[in-house]
Formats: C-alpha cells, sequence, structure tokens
C-alpha cells in the first residue's frame, strides 16, 4: 500500500500543477468562466497541493529508509510541488486578511460616479448599483484600508482632462462601453489580469478653479471582497493620468 502511494508522488504532482495551468488557461481563452476557472483553480491549489504535500512527504520518509534515487527524486518533486501550491493559497489568505471584504471603491465616496450603462449588461441585471454595493459601512473600511484613493487633480481644462483620462483608461485595457464629453463623464469594464473576472468602471470629471478634478468608481460584479483589486485599478489610472497619456 505505501510502495503504490510513493508511486504516485510524480503524478500526483504532475496532475495538480497540470489543473493550475489549464485553470489559467481555461480563463484566458474564456473556455471556462472566471467563476469555474476559479473553482477548477481552488481545487488544484488546496486539494492537490495538499495531496502532493502528503504524498511526496511519505515518499520522502521512505527514501530516509534507504529507497532507491528514483524515489527520491520522485519525493522531492512531489514535495516541493505541494509546498509551492499551498504556499499560493497561503499567501492569497494572508493577502486577504489585510484586506476588507468591500468590492466597491471610489475616490468620493459622498458623491461618487454613476453607473448607468453598466446596468444593462446581463451580469448586472436585477442588481442594485447604487452606491455602495456591499456593506452600509463600505465608505468607512475603504476610508481606512485605502486613505489614498482620493479625487484626482489636474492642472487643465474640464475637457483636456477628459480627454486625458479617456486616454489613459485606453492605455491601460479598459473597454469604454459610453461617454459624454460634454458631461464629463464615460464608463468602461476592466478585466482582472489573471482568471479575466470582468469590472464596471465610472469616471467623471468636474471643473475647478485653475484646472479638473476626476473622479472615479471601480465596482466587481463577483465576490463579497476584491483583495484591493479596485483600489489598485484606480492607483494605476490616477498614475497613468499624471504620465499624461
Amino acid at each position: 500500500m505505501i510502495a503504490r502511494i510513493v508511486a504516485a508522488a510524480v503524478p500526483v504532482a504532475v496532475g495538480a500543477v497540470t489543473l493550475v495551468l489549464f485553470a489559467l488557461v481555461a480563463a484566458r481563452v474564456r473556455l471556462l468562466s472566471p467563476l469555474a476557472a476559479l473553482g477548477v483553480l481552488s481545487l488544484a491549489l488546496i486539494g492537490g497541493g495538499t495531496l502532493s504535500l502528503a504524498v511526496g512527504l511519505l515518499a520522502w520518509l521512505r527514501a530516509g529508509q534507504g529507497a532507491d534515487g528514483p524515489t527520491r527524486a520522485a519525493a522531492l518533486l512531489a514535495l516541493l510541488t505541494g509546498l509551492v501550491l499551498v504556499g499560493v493559497i497561503l499567501f492569497q489568505g494572508a493577502r486577504a486578511a489585510g484586506r476588507p471584504a468591500i468590492h466597491d471603491i471610489t475616490t468620493r465616496p459622498d458623491d461618487p460616479p454613476a453607473l448607468v450603462a453598466a446596468r444593462d449588461y446581463p451580469d448586472n441585471r436585477g442588481r442594485d448599483l447604487d452606491y455602495p454595493h456591499g456593506p452600509a459601512d463600505s465608505a468607512e473600511q475603504q476610508r481606512r484600508a485605502y486613505p489614498d484613493i482620493a479625487p484626482i487633480l489636474l492642472d487643465v481644462a474640464p475637457a483636456e482632462a477628459w480627454a486625458r483620462a479617456r486616454r489613459a483608461a485606453v492605455a491601460l485595457g479598459w473597454a469604454i462601453v459610453a461617454g459624454d464629453a460634454g458631461a464629463g463623464t464615460f464608463e468602461a469594464t476592466a478585466e482582472t489580469p489573471v482568471l479575466r473576472f470582468v469590472d464596471d468602471v465610472a469616471v467623471r470629471v468636474r471643473g475647478r478653479e485653475g484646472g479638473s478634478v476626476i473622479d472615479v468608481r471601480s465596482l466587481s460584479r463577483v465576490g463579497v471582497g476584491d483583495m484591493g483589486a479596485n483600489a489598485a485599478r484606480i492607483r494605476r489610472f490616477r498614475e497613468a493620468l499624471h504620465g499624461n497619456c
């Protein structure tokens, strides 16, 4: 029995890694929905990683009892694979523990840009897209977790600020879905980089003395917490704007 388990060390390790790669590739080519790909990835990381670690440990213990070189190599492969996969889960868990369970982030919680065109998407039908989408104290949680998320000031006229904001959004890979230069607003969709979850973004430009103020709202369509993804998106947008896109 132990010999059979030891013999499974390499197949288990290879199978776990293959499942991880399948989930990532399937999400990229949209063979699986982001949520389905996340389920497969979680199974591979948690189940495959734990199993690979256990089988590898057993094989390593047997190797210490005078097993041959191939057994030692198989044990090491399974152990390292398991450690890496479980390590990814632990790392993501640590990241999530440091982020609030909110997924609706804006530069101006007291007056966020409205999501209007986003209401027409099938994924959003029936959803209340009024701010905040999530806990009633989302604004306070955001303030504590992301104190740097604030209105973006530019020393240019509103028309130029709107054009620059739109160019920045396109440069970041956002898909513009609606826009009104006269009102100084536009909406876009943005994808997360790995599993391609689609999020909704609204941008609003207003004039101020000596320039313009730009506000952004980024809302996840799926999930309770976003692990900081929406705040990071707004930061990248701010950096692109100041880079004079």
